[in-house]
């Protein structure tokens, strides 16, 4: 969904100094931190299966669990909705980990130097993290 206010070509990310949504705004590094730590939290307090699983239903919002507890939510830089299942599943599940131990964990402080607060996997595959408690971006809403 390409708007008259981008100039960008059809396909191309959206510039991520417009304006999003009414009531999304972009999360801060602060509550990305601490959705990461309670990312950990939640993994061992269900013993990684029970994780697991609740992962496979969030996933279809463009959230994890901690996401979801946070009001947060992954959307798709193209058309700011949010992450499709498949989009998040690869995003947490390969991506984050295969560019993490590449880069030796710098792709995680990424996040410390970046305008947009994303960390590198979300540059690679063009997403950006919101608060969107309400569900503005969810497709179809």
């Amino acid at each position: 969904m390409q708007d008259a206010s981008n100039p960008a070509a059809p396909g191309a990310p959206l510039d991520l100094t417009t304006n999003f949504p009414t009531g999304v705004t972009l999360t801060s590094k602060r509550r990305r931190l601490g959705a990461a730590l309670l990312d950990g939290v939640l993994a061992i307090a269900t013993l990684g299966i029970g994780y697991l699983i609740w992962m496979l239903f969030t996933f279809k919002t463009g959230q994890t669990p901690d996401k979801r507890m946070l009001g947060v939510r992954i959307i798709s830089t193209y058309d700011f909705k949010a992450a499709s299942w498949g989009i998040t599943f690869l995003r947490d599940v390969f991506v984050k980990g295969i560019i993490g131990g590449v880069t030796l964990g710098i792709a995680y402080l990424w996040i410390l130097w970046d305008k947009d607060n994303q960390v590198l996997y979300d540059k690679v595959i063009s997403t950006i993290v919101v608060n969107d408690p309400t569900g503005v971006t969810l497709r179809g809403a």
